[in-house]
């Protein structure tokens, strides 16, 4: 009972979470299968790290503090869909491939290791016409 009496003292709170449910939902449906299609085929496979921005200086650290930022919303936004609506683990593997953290590598070849999360993406890429992801 003391849940429900909070949620009822709270109504503002709870419909600006379902709003930002609802946004996340549609934006991640939109933006995570056009990032998982842009992959290059070797990205799991290969223990090279990523090329970084070939910009001057203050550019170059303004990407990268803008790509880690959006990047750790991902991540926040993939837990969260982990109980709510929408592509948890996917949302997750994008977030973590956006930001510069040591150790990513091992913890996204088990998120997209897992069977079906790697079908599913490879799925995607076929119909949209790219060759597959390498497995890792």
């Amino acid at each position: 009972m003391v849940i429900f009496d909070w949620l009822q003292q709270h109504r503002e709170i709870l419909g600006w979470l379902g709003a930002v449910s609802l946004v996340t939902f549609f934006a991640t449906i939109a933006a995570v299968p056009l990032f998982l299609v842009s992959l290059p085929q070797e990205y799991l496979s290969g223990d090279a790290p990523p090329r970084s921005a070939a910009w001057a200086a203050p550019l170059r650290w303004a990407y990268r503090i803008a790509k880690n930022a959006f990047g750790g919303l991902l991540l926040i936004a993939g837990i969260v869909m982990l109980v709510l609506p929408g592509q948890g683990l996917l949302t997750i593997f994008v977030g973590l491939v956006l930001t510069d953290v040591p150790g990513k590598r091992p913890v996204l070849r088990r998120i997209i290791g897992r069977r079906s999360v790697f079908e599913r993406v490879n799925r995607l890429r076929e119909k949209t016409g790219r060759s597959p992801l390498l497995p890792p």
